[in-house]
Parts: structure tokens; sequence; C-alpha cells
């Protein structure tokens, strides 16, 4: 079985066009049958990569099925209805986004597919942003954590709630106008007191953590593709400046690529996210919200907020309450008062 911490992606092998390679492998366990596992499509030229991905998948309770082009994959996607596509970007017949491109245009294979998510080498900015712009889900730059890899699945394979936006939302009714104005002046009495930046964010996340029960409430500032530094958290002053691998944080990668919120709740209630979950270390808890957060008009980072494992639903009061509060967020961070502190958290990491 592949290592978990091991890279998979990094020493790749041209294969000749005329090999036709294909396999399955589906193993059973004791928690779930085969019908009830998640469903997982690989497409790669790289048969090495396909096998150590399949044999660990396979073992987290995924069934695998993997191709080497875009043309199985295609037959494959028609006969077996996967979930989950990922597929490399250049494939020997044609690019994975021919693949995306048929699902989109073919009802019959969207009753059950999901998420699509492309792996490739080419870590440019702008190739990222075109697939994301085509509809692919998320975006994995080789050589990858395996780790890494299953987080993303089950960030992706979460049912989302969607939240509107506080622009777009009617406040016509007295009780949620006055909720909405008293949550907004809570927030602008705290961020307007006159403390350092420091201070202030400290603050802000105190109050949403303390409102909310939550165990631990961050502002992460999105430094690079793969890099982002916490600016503070309610849990520990001290860990400003920390840097944390953005690769490992597939919901803060979302909301950048996407600039929408992201919500997911009780985690645990789907028994194949259950079984999957296990796996994965990074996940102790059943419910988060990440919402962007802006600085001068330009996307900065994200405010995330995660419930303890007992705590599995936010209250509508609760999303409206750290909305808000990652407006005022950005709202500070744009403020040109703070001078040379203004970046603190940078010249801590």
């Amino acid at each position: 079985m592949p290592s978990s911490s091991q890279k998979l992606g990094s020493n790749h092998k041209r294969i000749a066009r005329s090999i036709n390679f294909k396999f399955e492998i589906e193993i059973s366990d004791t928690f779930l049958m085969d019908d009830d596992k998640f469903k997982v499509l690989l497409v790669d030229k790289d048969p090495q990569l396909l096998r150590r991905l399949t044999e660990f998948l396979s073992d987290r309770g995924f069934a695998v099925k993997a191709e080497t082009s875009v043309k199985s994959a295609r037959s494959r996607l028609f006969e077996w209805h996967p979930k989950i596509v990922l597929s490399d970007l250049i494939l020997s017949d044609g690019s994975g986004l021919d693949l995306l491109k048929l699902i989109q245009h073919e009802s019959s294979l969207q009753h059950d597919f999901t998420t699509f998510m492309i792996m490739s080498a080419h870590s440019q900015r702008a190739n990222v942003r075109q697939a994301i712009q085509s509809g692919v889900d998320d975006y994995i730059i080789k050589p990858f954590d395996l780790d890494d890899l299953l987080n993303k699945f089950v960030f992706h394979l979460q049912n989302f709630r969607q939240i509107p936006t506080i622009n777009k939302k009617d406040y016509n009714q007295t009780d949620e106008a006055s909720l909405f104005l008293h949550l907004t002046d809570l927030l602008l009495r705290q961020a307007l007191k006159g403390l350092s930046l420091e201070n202030t964010l400290f603050n802000l996340v105190q109050m949403v953590s303390l409102k909310t029960k939550g165990v631990r409430c961050n502002v992460v500032h999105c430094v690079e593709d793969e890099k982002g530094t916490i600016v503070t958290s309610n849990d520990d002053r001290n860990a400003s400046g920390i840097n944390i691998n953005l690769n490992r944080y597939p919901e803060i990668l979302h909301v950048r690529n996407t600039g929408s919120i992201v919500v997911i709740e009780n985690i645990d209630k789907n028994k194949n996210l259950r079984f999957i979950k296990q796996h994965l270390k990074s996940i102790q808890f059943n419910a988060i919200i990440v919402c962007p957060v802006y600085k001068n008009g330009e996307f900065f980072g994200v405010l995330s907020l995660r419930l303890p494992e007992n705590h599995n639903f936010f209250t509508d009061n609760e999303l409206r309450f750290i909305e808000i509060c990652s407006h005022v967020i950005s709202m500070v961070l744009s403020s040109q008062n703070y001078g040379e502190n203004s970046n603190y958290w940078l010249k801590s990491a």
C-alpha cells in the first residue's frame, strides 16, 4: 500500500500511444458494500501512478476504475457513471477537459456525477484559473500528497449549503432587520475602537468564536498559490505568522478560486464519508464555514470557523454573523490607518 506521506506524480514515464492499458481494482471491506462506495474514475497516461492511486483510494473505501486515454474514459463514463473524475490535463489523445465537456453536455452522465478534478504539473495560476472557469472543481498540482488528495475528495463530496449574500437578502421583516443591524453594530464598534490592527483582528475572531461556540476561528492570508499565513487565531495569539500548506485546506482553495462562501455541515451523517474520514487526522470537526476576505478590493484570504465535533450545524443567525464579520475584517484590512503594522503577520512568519 502506498504511503500517504509520499508524493505522487513526480516521476512520470512517457508511455507509447500504442499501449492499451486498463485495470480495475475494487477492494471490499467489512464496513461498506461495493454498491455503497463512492465511484472514482482515474484518467492518466502513467500506469504506475494509476496503480498507486487505485490501491490507495480502494483501501480507503472508494470504488476505483482507471483509464489511460480520453477514448477509453468516455466509454467508462457511460457504462459506470462515476461520482468523481480525476483526470490528467494532457492525455495521449486529447485533454482531460474534453471529458468535462462531455459530462457538461450529456445529461445522462450528470445523475450521479458531482466532481471533476484535474491533475497536472502545469502550476501557472493562469492555467488553474482557466480550468476553474471551464467548470473544473479542483486543480491538483503534481507532485501531490496522497492525504491532501483524500482531503480534497472528502471536501468535494459534501453537500454544500448555499448562503445568499447579504446585499441580496430581503430584510423587510422587522425581526430580521433588527438582528442584522444589531450584529453589524457590535462588529463595527469593535473595529472602530482605535486598537492596533493585531488586537482588532484578534478581538473580532474572539467575538465570532464566543457567539458560535467555535473551537477555532482564523483569518488566513493566501500569500502564494500553495502558501498561506495565519493572520490571527482565537485560540492562540502566537499562531500569527505561521505558514500553512494550502493544499491541505481544500475549503480555502475553493473559496479563493470561486469567491463564494463554503459551509459544510454534519459530515458524520453520511456513512461513506464517515468511513473515509477515519483515515484523515486533519478532519476533527463536523461543521465548518469559510468566507472570503478582501483587501482594497482584491482577494486577500479567508475567515474560517470550525465547530466542535458534537456541534453539527450552524444556525442562520450564526452564519449571518460570521459573514458580516468577514466584511468588517475586509474593511479593517483595507484601512489606511495602520501604516507599518498593516502586514504584521508577515514580519513574524
